[in-house]
C-alpha cells in the first residue's frame, strides 16, 4: 500500500476568473503530499484561460460548453489517482482537508468520506450547513467521533432523502465509482454519482462534523444561486424524477415509498409557488396533476396544511385577488445556464 497514494483533484469552472485561481490555490496548499489537479474549463469567455498560466504545474483542458457535470468526467478519464476530489471552482478547501479525508478512507477502508463546511452566504454570515439538513439530523445524534461511520443501510435511507454531501466535502475511491457524472441533470449530478455506488453494491462511507472548506455564495452558484423556485423546479422535481427512474428497480419498497413522498412534496410546492408568488395558473397545473397521481393524500393533507398556515390576508388574496396583485418576477424565464 502507498504512504500517500496519488489523489486527482478536478476543478470544473466556467467564467469563473474571480473566484477559480482562489480554488487552486486551497488546492496547491494542501498539507498531503501527492496530488494531482486538473482543472476543467467548460468554454469560459471572461479570460480564464490567461490566467491559467500562473498556474504551470496544473493540467488545464478546455472544451466546448457543457456543463459541469461533462467537465467533471473530462477530467475523470484523465485523473490517475487512487482518489478522487472534486472541487467547485468557487469554494475553497482548508490546508489539511485531503490529508484529513485520506487518513479516514485509508483507515477504514471506505468507499467514500465527506466533512462539514462553512457557508459564506454573501452577506458576511456563516451558515452551518449539517445542522440545517432535517433529512441528515437523526444521522447527527450522539455521534461526535472525529469521523462518524455510515453502513450500507444508512446511506440508502440517508441518500434517498437528500445529499448532505455536494462536490466539494467529498473524496470518493476510485474503484468504488460505477458512472459518471450524470449530464441530463440540471443540478444532481453529484447526488446521483453517489446513489450510483450505493444500490451498486453494500458500501460504507464516513462524515466528519469538521469544518473543512468553504462554500462561497455569490448568486451565480450552481444550488446555491438560484431562486428558490427555479432550485424546486430543477432539482426537486427535474432531477429526482430523472434518479428515480434510474434506481427504482434496486429500490424496496419502503424506499420507494420515500422517493414517492420526496417528489410529491416537492412537486406540490413548486405547483403551489407557481400559483401563488408568480400568478402562473398554466404552470401550476401539470407539477399538481403529476403530484395528485403519485400521492394524492398526501397532496391533500400537504394542501390541508398549507391552508391552515397561511394568514388570513393570504388566504384571502388567494382566493379573491386584487386587481393590481403584486406578482414576482419569474426566475425559471430565461435563466442562464451556469456551471
Amino acid at each position: 500500500m502507498d504512504k500517500f497514494p496519488l489523489v486527482s483533484v478536478i476543478i470544473p469552472t466556467y467564467n469563473r476568473i474571480r473566484k477559480v485561481g482562489n480554488a487552486i490555490e486551497s488546492a496547491l496548499k494542501q498539507t498531503y503530499p501527492n496530488i494531482e489537479i486538473i482543472v476543467v474549463d467548460d468554454g469560459s469567455e471572461d479570460g480564464t484561460p490567461a490566467l491559467m498560466k500562473k498556474f504551470p504545474g496544473v493540467q488545464y483542458i478546455i472544451q466546448e460548453h457543457a456543463g459541469q457535470a461533462a467537465a467533471r468526467n473530462n477530467g475523470l478519464r484523465r485523473a490517475k489517482g487512487t482518489y478522487i476530489a472534486s472541487l467547485d471552482s468557487d469554494d475553497t478547501w482548508n490546508p489539511t482537508f485531503i490529508e484529513n479525508c485520506v487518513e479516514c478512507i485509508e483507515n477504514n477502508n471506505l468507499d467514500f468520506v465527506f466533512t462539514n463546511w462553512q457557508h459564506d452566504d454573501g452577506n458576511g454570515e456563516y451558515v452551518d450547513p449539517f445542522s440545517t439538513y432535517k433529512f441528515f439530523k437523526p444521522y447527527l445524534v450522539d455521534r461526535d467521533q472525529p469521523w462518524n461511520i455510515l453502513d450500507d443501510e444508512e446511506l440508502r435511507s440517508l441518500y434517498i432523502s437528500g445529499c448532505p454531501s455536494p462536490s466539494s466535502s467529498l473524496l470518493i475511491r476510485r474503484t468504488s465509482i460505477v458512472s459518471e457524472w450524470n449530464a441530463n441533470l440540471k443540478i444532481a449530478d453529484d447526488w446521483c454519482v453517489l446513489l450510483d455506488i450505493i444500490f451498486a453494491k453494500k458500501c460504507r462511507a464516513a462524515y466528519s462534523k469538521k469544518k473543512l472548506w468553504v462554500k462561497n455564495q455569490d448568486g451565480t452558484n450552481i444550488h446555491d444561486g438560484r431562486h428558490e423556485n427555479e432550485l424546486l423546479q430543477h432539482l426537486y422535481v427535474h432531477d429526482m424524477e430523472i434518479m428515480y427512474n434510474r434506481h427504482k428497480k434496486g429500490l424496496k419498497k419502503s424506499e420507494i415509498q420515500v422517493y414517492k413522498e420526496s417528489v410529491t412534496y416537492y412537486l406540490t410546492m413548486y405547483a403551489l409557488q407557481r400559483l401563488t408568488i408568480y400568478k402562473d395558473p398554466k404552470t401550476f397545473v401539470a407539477p399538481m396533476r403529476k403530484a395528485f397521481m403519485t400521492n394524492p393524500k398526501q397532496v391533500v393533507s400537504l394542501l390541508w396544511w398549507e391552508f391552515k398556515t397561511r394568514s388570513q390576508k393570504k388566504l384571502a388574496r388567494l382566493i379573491q385577488p386584487s386587481s393590481t396583485p403584486s406578482v414576482k418576477p419569474d426566475p425559471t424565464k430565461n435563466a442562464s445556464s451556469i456551471s
